[in-house]
Order: C-alpha cells, then sequence, then structure tokens
C-alpha cells in the first residue's frame, strides 16, 4: 500500500448518547444462511465497495469503526422518512444531531440485508471526493464473519467461519461494543513497562496505528514509554464538524507491539484526540485480517515475507487540506518554529505544485511523501511572504 500525502483520518463519532426514544442500532439483517460473499474492493485511500439498493449501483465505505450511514443522495431517492433522531458528538466534543433511517434493502454481493439502521450521513471532503454514498458499519456485519485481503483486494463477508481456513493460533478474543457492534482487541505494547490496551479496529482509519490522549496520558503516569520521539502541535484529523482545533500532539516509537502471535519492533504511534485508541488499513500490508463478529474472535495472520521492524524516519512537518489549499497539519521540530507555521500554505513539494488543486485533488493525491528523504518546501505564510526550505527526515 502507497503512503499518500496526508492521513485521510475518518473520526466518524467519538462518543454517542441518544435522545429520550432510546434505540439500538443492533436490529436487522438477513434471512440468507450459508452465504459467503467476496466483494472487490478499492484499498486506494479508503476501503471502498460496491452495493445495490433499489436496483440502482452505490459506492460505500467499509467502516468497521462506525455506524451504517446513508447520504441525502439515497434518503431522498428512496423518499425515507426518519425512525428516530440521535444526538451525536464528535472526538472534540461539538455535539450535532442526526436523523436515524431504517434501510429497507441493501446487497451486498447477492446477498440483501434488510431494515438495517442508518444514520444520517455529514456531507464533508472525504465522502465527496472519494465519491461514496455511504458507510457500511459494523452494525450491519455484526452477526457476519468479515476478512480483509489487501493482496486480492477483496473483503469477503460469511455467516459460518468454516468459510474460512481460520486457524486457531492466531485468533484472540474481540470486544463487540453493545451499542453499535463497534470491533475492539487487546495489544500489548512492550517497552520500558508492559502496557495492555484495547483497540478499535477501524477499517475507517487510513493509518497504522493512533494512541489516544487518554491513554497516553495513562501510560506515561505509569512510566510505561522509555522515549517520546517527537512533540508537536497542530491540527491532523477531521471530524463530522470539519478540521479538528490545534492540539498537542506525540509521536512515539515502541520497541515491541504485539497482535496475538504477531510481533513488531519500532512501531510508530502517532496520539490522537479521539477517545479510542484505534489500529487502521496499514495493518493489512502485514497480515489477513479475520473479524468473527459472531462468535467474538479476531485473526490477525501475518504475511511470511513481510518485515517485522517497522523503523522509519520521518518529516518534522505533517500537510493536511484545508479547503483548495494545503497547509502545514502539524510541526514535529521545534528548530522549524522560526521559520514555518501551524496553518500556513504549502505551496508546492519538490517538483509538485499544490496551488491550483482543487480540494479533492488534495484528497486523493498519489504524490509518495514517505519514500523520499529530504524535500523542498515551497511555503506561503499568513503574511503573504513565501519561502523555500528544505527539510529533511529525522
Amino acid at each position: 500500500m502507497k503512503r499518500h500525502l496526508m492521513y485521510l483520518l475518518l473520526l466518524f463519532i467519538a462518543s454517542l448518547s441518544v435522545n429520550a426514544q432510546t434505540i439500538t442500532l443492533n436490529t436487522g439483517g438477513t434471512k440468507l444462511s450459508g452465504y459467503h460473499i467476496i466483494l472487490p474492493c478499492e484499498y486506494k485511500n479508503l476501503p471502498v465497495v460496491d452495493v445495490r439498493i433499489a436496483g440502482k449501483n452505490y459506492r460505500f465505505l467499509f467502516d468497521t469503526g462506525a455506524i451504517t450511514s446513508i447520504g441525502e443522495k439515497i434518503i431522498n431517492e428512496l423518499k425515507l422518512e426518519p425512525v428516530d433522531r440521535m444526538n451525536v458528538m464528535d472526538a472534540e466534543g461539538r455535539s450535532d444531531s442526526l436523523y436515524v433511517y431504517s434501510l429497507p434493502e441493501i446487497f451486498l454481493g447477492g446477498v440483501a440485508f434488510n431494515d438495517i439502521p442508518a444514520l444520517q450521513m455529514k456531507e464533508g471532503e472525504l465522502n465527496r471526493c472519494l465519491a461514496y454514498d455511504g458507510v457500511i458499519g459494523s452494525n450491519l456485519l455484526r452477526n457476519s464473519i468479515v476478512r480483509f485481503s489487501y493482496p486480492d483486494n477483496t473483503i469477503e463477508i460469511a455467516d459460518n467461519p468454516q468459510s474460512f481456513n481460520l486457524k486457531q493460533k492466531y485468533a484472540q478474543k474481540m470486544m463487540v461494543h453493545s451499542f453499535q457492534s463497534s470491533p475492539f482487541i487487546k495489544t500489548v505494547l512492550r517497552d520500558r513497562r508492559t502496557a495492555n490496551v484495547e483497540l478499535l479496529f477501524d477499517s475507517g482509519m487510513s493509518g497504522l496505528f493512533d494512541l489516544s490522549l487518554r491513554h497516553f496520558y495513562l501510560f506515561c503516569d505509569n512510566k510505561v514509554f522509555s522515549d517520546i520521539v517527537q512533540e508537536g502541535k497542530g491540527r491532523l484529523v477531521y471530524t463530522f464538524s470539519g478540521i479538528a482545533s490545534d492540539t498537542v500532539l506525540y509521536r512515539l516509537r515502541i520497541p515491541r507491539l504485539e497482535i496475538g502471535k504477531s510481533k513488531y519492533e519500532n512501531v510508530q504511534i502517532n496520539t490522537t484526540v479521539h477517545d479510542d485508541s484505534r489500529i487502521g488499513i496499514q495493518w493489512l500490508k502485514y497480515g489477513i485480517a479475520t473479524l468473527d463478529y459472531k462468535n467474538e474472535k479476531f485473526y490477525f495472520e501475518p504475511y511470511p515475507e513481510t518485515t517485522t521492524n517497522l523503523f522509519s524516519k520521518k518529516f518534522p512537518l505533517s500537510p493536511i487540506p484545508q479547503g483548495n489549499k494545503l497547509t502545514v497539519g502539524a510541526i514535529w521540530d521545534e528548530s522549524l518554529n522560526d521559520k514555518i507555521s501551524v496553518g500556513d500554505q504549502i505551496l508546492s513539494i519538490d517538483d509538485i505544485n499544490f496551488e491550483n488543486m482543487d480540494e479533492c485533488e488534495l484528497f486523493v493525491s498519489d504524490f509518495n511523501f514517505d519514500e523520499k528523504d529530504s524535500c523542498l518546501f515551497k511555503i506561503r505564510d499568513k503574511q503573504g511572504n513565501i519561502k523555500k526550505i528544505q527539510i529533511d527526515k529525522e
């Protein structure tokens, strides 16, 4: 998988509170038994699959960290009426009220899932630029077994674990959220001390591992970490309310991380304002992940040929798009503070000009930022001054 110019993080809902008409999202499903669906999947930025609703084809983000959701296009075409309303809160505590609909029928492959609770999808840069009409969330998947295979560009869904050649030595317990069936697994961090952390398996996150600030401060208090690689400040995530506010950010390098039987060294971890620590689809470069919602088991079978040492140098600057501008999202090296600031516009990196790109071109740009050891950044600061700065990885 290529590392793209920026992380495209979908922080859809950090916490939920339901109004007086309490509902559950774990209803509906399929009447078919013995199904085994193989969905072609685009893993380029985030996993997107084709579905069929009322005889029409649509593109849906496949997001295990989210609730099944539908956009205004589907709501209007099906003339759906809301069945309830939910108060939702994003990772920064900003609240909104969204309608809940009952989706009469949605086909994945040739299998119909009926009467699925679906949240009103907020329109934003992610769904507009990646051109998806809705989200397949864990509440739809809760009675299935789901396998992600990056080399095959597929997602498989079945109702029987025997449909897959699952090896029990790779199995571990998976906790399933009682309200929306989000899947959580336990991971071991081994540094100065050993820490267990519960992680959301979030296929709607394009990164590797994000550690919540809640867990980060707890582990710091217990002297788990031997080395905080870098401390910075900036905004690197999107919530349903838009780009997040500036906050303190940390980069850590963990000597060893264990997922089930798999052990990885020198794993770089970023902190996030999201309530949950999470692993994203970059892990799919290292093995096949299978989520058995029915039996609450998670399998991660590593590819034998992939490296277990994940050490890599990083640039002390992280870009993020804001509207039709590419901006400095975070600065990780204090020595850059007298040269650039968070929010400055990045006009170009080496010979790639971003000044005339629209916001969707910026979101899906395939400039391979992390493959270079040094880049020439052309920056316009908030006063309109233009400067060129050579920045090396650290």
